[in-house]
């Protein structure tokens, strides 16, 4: 199974596919194509963060090109290989998911690579840079005004009413996963990192929302206070239409208290 609008390519051990409208052209393929396998390498490109899980470099597509996060996933052992297994490639499922979530009106980067190695389990996965900093970039004391940062909570609740409503649960919810473009009333707010997001029926159930929320929520970031969450928690009710706002509100915190404990 491949994605959509994909094209597929054979080079330098690797099966890849480049996404045919934004890498129209020979040039523009070719350059991403490159940039890609020099990531699988090492080579020529910023190393912007380094786990267990793989690698993620940053890079531009030519002299004019948009700016690119690529990732190159670790092959997988044990029991996330039998995962691995069932499910399929991991590349390919931020391929799809994305665009799903892109149909459903939810921002999310576009994919224009990905792909898997011939030998050796690595993937590797080019997405566009999301316009904006991340959130904690905006918290901060010092940045924006207050009715900024409160607008912005507001709206970022919102935007997970959004995801949830429209059948998603976002796999890792984090502060670092959610990128705000600042310069817009109201500010964009895009969700990055979706290897583990999933479109699922459990999101009519308000454990595993809540859950995705307490990913949010257990962390502690300067400038962020507990009105400041429950602003959060205001723009998500409302975009639920939740009857029941105040006890599942009751419930989201005794689960964060336990998370934190």
């Amino acid at each position: 199974m491949n994605a959509r609008g994909y094209d597929a390519v054979e080079r330098g051990g690797w099966t890849l596919f480049t996404h045919r409208e934004a890498l129209a052209g020979s040039t523009a393929r070719d350059c991403a194509l490159e940039l890609a396998l020099g990531a699988t390498r090492g080579q020529a490109i910023r190393r912007v963060r380094r786990s267990r899980h793989g690698e993620t470099w940053f890079g531009r597509l030519g002299d004019a090109g948009p700016d690119v996060f690529i990732k190159v996933l670790a092959p997988v052992r044990g029991i996330e290989a039998v995962k691995c297994a069932l499910r399929g490639s991991r590349a390919l499922h931020v391929a799809v998911i994305s665009e799903e979530l892109s149909h459903a009106g939810i921002a999310v980067p576009r994919v224009i690579l990905y792909g898997r190695e011939t030998r050796g389990g690595r993937e590797v996965l080019m997405t566009e840079r999301a316009p904006g900093h991340m959130a904690p970039r905006w918290l901060k004391g010092g940045r924006g005004k207050i009715a900024f940062k409160r607008a912005l909570l507001r709206t970022l609740g919102g935007e997970i009413g959004r995801l949830h409503r429209a059948g998603f649960i976002h796999g890792d919810l984090t502060p670092f996963n959610i990128v705000v473009a600042g310069d817009h009333e109201p500010p964009r707010i895009s969700f990055i990192d979706h290897e583990r997001t999933r479109r699922t029926a459990l999101v009519r159930m308000a454990r595993p929302r809540l859950r995705n929320l307490v990913q949010l929520g257990r962390f502690d970031l300067p400038g962020l206070g507990v009105t400041d969450r429950m602003r959060v928690w205001s723009g998500y009710a409302r975009a639920m239409g939740l009857d029941r706002a105040r006890a599942e509100r009751n419930r989201l915190v005794r689960m964060l208290r336990a998370r934190i404990e």
